[in-house]
């Protein structure tokens, strides 16, 4: 039974929905306690202000070479634009 493509993404479609939409997160008989958390790693002010500069700074350079790139693409493209105008013309 060779089926086209779209038969056969007909029934993955229906295999997917037959299946439980949403995994469970944690099992509901374990109690709370025994769950270990991740320790969360803590930073001072100082380093909260400089990973936010930095991410400033880094933001700001990406910035200026979008556009620096789109400059020169335009200027290029205008100068072939011109250069074909030209050539028609003569």
């Amino acid at each position: 039974m060779s089926f086209g493509g779209t038969v056969s993404a007909m029934i993955t479609s229906l295999k997917n929905n037959a299946r439980p939409k949403r995994k469970r997160l944690f099992d509901r008989s374990i109690p709370e306690t025994d769950i270990k958390l991740r320790p969360r790693k803590k930073a001072t002010k100082e380093q909260l202000e400089q990973a936010r500069l930095k991410m400033k700074d880094e933001n700001r350079k990406l910035l200026y070479r979008r556009i620096a790139a789109l400059l020169v693409s335009l200027i290029i493209f205008f100068l072939l634009l011109y250069t074909v105008y030209w050539l028609k013309t003569k």
